[in-house]
């Protein structure tokens, strides 16, 4: 009975029924999570432009090789984040936001989940957004942040 209700309100756009905040419209490439696809899987963040300004990625822990690169990646974000020398699993997620507002003018603008999870972040001026799928949350704030020090060319 709700499906139904949501259904004949439309043009509403329930979040439940819609996959992971993707724009209406735009078209949702679900990666195979087979690990003979696994060249599909960005795990190593080198992601796809999907349009100017945007960076789209998929971090996949569901094989050994899609975790090793994971684990890569967080060393990676650990080794460059400012201060790197203090952080801790802990204080991760809070060095990520503060480093993308005030070294990249970002912010992270949804954490969601359905199949995967992902998380959407946007340069306060619009400029870039990435849009990040991961199996683990933790990986997709660090994707984040390195599209982000990639982008501004941050060492």
């Amino acid at each position: 009975m709700l499906l139904l209700a949501l259904l004949l309100s439309a043009p509403v756009v329930h979040p439940v029924i819609r996959p992971l905040g993707r724009a209406p419209g735009k078209q949702i490439v679900y990666r195979s999570a087979h690990p003979a696809s696994d060249a599909l899987m960005l795990a190593d963040v080198s992601g796809q432009a999907a349009t100017h300004g945007e960076f789209d990625g998929f971090i996949c822990t569901c094989s050994d090789e899609g975790r090793e690169r994971a684990a890569a990646l967080m060393a990676e974000v650990r080794r460059r984040l400012p201060r790197a020398e203090s952080v801790t699993d802990a204080t991760f997620v809070s060095r990520v936001v503060e480093s993308l507002n005030w070294q990249f003018d970002a912010r992270i603008t949804c954490i969601a989940n359905d199949q995967w999870s992902q998380v959407t972040a946007e340069a306060w001026d619009g400029s870039f957004t990435t849009i990040i799928d991961c199996d683990q949350v933790e990986d997709g704030i660090a994707a984040t942040w390195k599209a982000f020090a990639d982008h501004h060319g941050e060492a």
